[in-house]
C-alpha cells in the first residue's frame, strides 16, 4: 500500500532524480533532514562544489546515517516545509507507479 511505501527507505539514485530541482535549497533541505550545521557550513565554503553536489552530499549523508529515520515520508515532510508542492507531487507519482 501507499502507506507502506512511505515507510520505506529511498535509494540515492531515485531520490536524487526526483528532487534535483531543489538544488538551490540544499542547505534548507539539509536542515530539515537534521544534517549538522557545521557540515553544511563546510559544504557552503567549498567553492569547488555546485549546489547539486551539495544536495547530493546532504542526501547521501542522510541516507547513510543509521541514527536517523530514513523514509520517504521524511523527505515529503521536508519538501512540505520548503513549500515544494511540485516535488511532493513528483515523489508521490513515483511512489504510486507500480514497478515493472
Amino acid at each position: 500500500s501507499f502507506r507502506d511505501l512511505l515507510q520505506k527507505p529511498p535509494e540515492m539514485k531515485d531520490i536524487l532524480g526526483l528532487v534535483k530541482d531543489i538544488s538551490a535549497s540544499w542547505n534548507e533541505l539539509g536542515g530539515e533532514l537534521e544534517i549538522l550545521s557545521n557540515e553544511r557550513i563546510t559544504l557552503q565554503k567549498d567553492a569547488s562544489l555546485t549546489d547539486k553536489d551539495r544536495l547530493e552530499f546532504v542526501l547521501r549523508n542522510w541516507i547513510q546515517n543509521e541514527t536517523k529515520e530514513v523514509k520517504w515520508k521524511v523527505i515529503l515532510k521536508a519538501l512540505e516545509v520548503l513549500k515544494r508542492r511540485d516535488l511532493i507531487k513528483k515523489v508521490i507519482e513515483y511512489l504510486e507507479t507500480p514497478e515493472i
